[in-house]
């Protein structure tokens, strides 16, 4: 746990979809367009954002516009994600930016600022699975709170609000996902759709409200081993003009279309390194902007088991019972809950782990153990094992994630 934190201390994503924004205070837009975990885990994610802006577009060309020569951002990411239960995952994140700042083209004057930006709530239910067709949807629903400091001045002087650290307001954000897999492949889709509302900003200082966000996203992905998965998404956004007291603000809001190639690998005990690099393919803004050039991501995460399957025993006891070492295939954590889990069902079984590596259930028992009974118990829910294979209909009931023979 002390190793993970300091990962999380020098910016290491939570699964690593933030999309960069140019002019927008609080955390960047994110989709989050992966399904939640299961039931009684909790996954722990940090991640480091780094996004820079220099070309001015004027609707869809580019413009020779030079007030601002760019504008960058550093930003961090905490994030939680708890299974309450076999359908519904909380989640909450935590945004802090190391540096923002713009840099102005006449005497490369740079303003900038940093500090808390905003916290987010979210409820996402599984709505609908099917196992035959690997088909699952899943709705979300997000509320961002606005903890950071917002109006903050450099001296006498506000900073623009481009680089306030929090979005100064609420928003609420509502999203679908749509995962697709193939029997047999190595390749799947999803697809994600989203809006973000903002409350009106209302202070001393600023009366402001962002234009509502629309976003739109196609991912194909393709799981070369067992620990690497390679993907590729395309995504469209749409965001209104602005009002500022009530007037439209000409120079805000556009499309904006981009794509996301990115890299997840599996390292042992559960932990995760991701890393993604936005690239803008099209821009058409309203009136005179600047736009993103690109943005790099980079994270890790890992998952712990809030409820171990393994009964309490004193672990003296555990070194003087039988044990015994036999193969079972499977892929995935929850492949290994399951396994560990119906081991423990058989009688006399006072211990089991199974070890994704190298295949290997290690069991401690006493006196004699029914390894055919074992056996028949795993291969009816899906698992090959060291005396019986699964049969197809048992194997195609498993969740899309533990298909193992796709790995072979």
């Amino acid at each position: 746990m002390m190793r993970f934190l300091l990962l999380s201390l020098v910016g290491l994503c939570f699964n690593l979809q933030s999309l960069a924004q140019c002019c927008a205070a609080g955390n960047p837009s994110s989709n989050g367009d992966v399904l939640g975990i299961q039931k009684k885990s909790l996954s722990v994610s940090a991640s480091y954002l780094h996004s820079y802006s220099d070309t001015y577009f004027e609707g869809d060309q580019v413009s020779d516009w030079d007030y601002l020569k760019n504008t960058n951002f550093d930003f961090m990411m905490l994030s939680f994600n708890y299974g309450l239960t076999d359908k519904i995952n909380i989640s909450t994140e935590l945004g802090y930016f190391l540096d923002k700042s713009i840099q102005y083209s006449r005497n490369d004057y740079i303003r900038n600022s940093d500090g808390l930006a905003d916290a987010t709530i979210g409820i996402q239910y599984h709505l609908y699975s099917n196992k035959e067709q690997m088909i699952n949807i899943a709705p979300k629903l997000k509320v961002s709170l606005p903890i950071g400091q917002f109006d903050k001045m450099d001296g006498i002087i506000v900073l623009p609000i481009d680089i306030q650290p929090s979005s100064g307001n609420y928003k609420l954000n509502t999203s679908i996902l749509i995962t697709k897999g193939f029997f047999g492949s190595k390749f799947s889709l999803s697809s994600f759709l989203s809006s973000e509302f903002s409350q009106r900003i209302n202070t001393q200082r600023t009366d402001y409200k962002y234009g509502n966000l629309y976003n739109g996203s196609i991912k194909i992905s393709h799981r070369s081993s067992k620990k690497l998965i390679s993907s590729l998404s395309f995504s469209a956004l749409f965001r209104e003009n602005a009002l500022s007291k009530d007037i439209l603000m000409e120079s805000t809001g556009g499309t904006y279309l981009r794509l996301r190639p990115s890299i997840s690998y599996s390292l042992k005990n559960k932990y995760s390194v991701n890393t993604s690099v936005g690239i803008p393919i099209y821009n058409n803004v309203n009136g005179t902007q600047l736009t993103n050039k690109f943005d790099i991501a980079i994270g890790v995460s890992k998952i712990f088991r809030i409820i171990s399957l393994e009964p309490q025993i004193d672990y003296q006891i555990l070194e003087t019972l039988n044990d015994r070492k036999l193969f079972v295939d499977g892929v995935c954590g929850m492949c290994k809950e399951r396994i560990e889990g119906l081991a423990y069902k058989v009688k006399g079984v006072k211990w089991a782990d199974w070890d994704l590596e190298n295949k290997t259930l290690t069991l401690k028992f006493k006196d004699v153990l029914n390894e055919e009974k074992l056996a028949k118990v795993l291969s009816k829910a899906g698992h090959d094992n060291w005396q019986l294979k699964a049969g197809e209909k048992a194997y195609q009931n498993l969740h899309s994630c533990c298909k193992y023979r796709t790995m072979h």
